[in-house]
């Protein structure tokens, strides 16, 4: 049975039911609410959010390069131990690399090498060396507890980020209104990982996990695009982690970017003879 009544009288009362019918539709039609409109707000905000990462991936392509060699001042504070020394370091981006500690006084401290085998410490005054699997943790049985390998401070110092990044983020979380930075969040094999943007693409801080349950390394970057650096290279970095009282001042000195990589017998660590490697864990 159809739902609309029909007509049981003369065809004239039909045309009246017909009408008030039609006029009941429009009256329905008129009073229906009014879908709201797209925001157009947040479609922009979202294409400045990519506009900005795109501009970020462009300027780290300028970057890259198979070997580099770089010097820079280092300067630690920890709740244990303070370095003030001059690091040398080179590589290919693709390991090896090393990395010649000098104190302040012209003698050498420290020479590490890491490579795919691990990461090798030889310290000249005791004629003693160090195997480690873990590239942080040398450094930290060393007194310098800091968030980067030497690979990663590598293509953190070259400015070669579409290295050290996902080539896409995850989450993505404006500062402020117009023109202000954008933090852009990154799931990496480490962990959650965070990058502040400013309006054009370039880094302002770097958060980097620590480990589990504690507090993050906060990277600062500043000086980026010096004169004779490339435009994502940072020339002065503060790392920090504040409750952990750890503090990494690097100032870059020096940077090339060669166009070849370095030949392997110049990225070896020779140990002299009588010293023993000592593997840790």
């Amino acid at each position: 049975m159809s739902i609309f009544p029909r007509p049981s009288h003369s065809p004239r009362l039909f045309r009246v039911w017909q009408a008030g019918l039609v006029a009941a539709c429009l009256l329905c039609a008129a009073c229906a609410p009014t879908p709201p409109a797209p925001d157009r707000s947040d479609t922009t905000m979202q294409e400045r959010i990519r506009t900005i990462w795109q501009a970020f991936r462009a300027k780290g392509e300028q970057a890259q390069a198979p070997a580099f060699s770089a010097t820079a001042s280092l300067n630690y504070a920890g709740p244990k131990s303070k370095h003030r020394v001059v690091a040398k370091l080179w590589g290919n981006a693709e390991l090896p690399i090393r990395l010649d500690l000098q104190a302040g006084v012209g003698a050498m401290v420290g020479h590490w090498r890491e490579g795919p085998e691990g990461f090798l410490v030889f310290i000249p005054g005791n004629n003693a060396a160090f195997r480690f699997r873990d590239t942080l943790a040398g450094m930290a049985a060393f007194g310098m507890a800091l968030p980067l390998d030497l690979q990663d401070l590598g293509r953190l110092l070259m400015g070669d980020w579409n290295a050290l990044l996902p080539q896409d983020y995850d989450t993505a979380q404006p500062q402020g209104d117009t023109d202000a930075p954008v933090r852009y969040g990154c799931f990496t094999a480490r962990g959650p990982i965070a990058l502040t943007l400013n309006a054009d693409g370039l880094p302002l801080t770097l958060e980097i996990p620590a480990g589990e349950g504690e507090e993050p390394w906060t990277l600062e970057l500043q000086e980026l695009g010096a004169p004779g650096f490339p435009p994502l290279t940072p020339q002065r970095v503060r790392m920090t982690r504040t409750a952990a009282r750890e503090t990494a001042i690097l100032f870059l000195k020096d940077l090339e970017l060669r166009p070849a990589p370095w030949p392997q017998d110049a990225l070896t660590l020779e140990i002299p003879p009588g010293a023993v490697i000592r593997e840790q864990p």
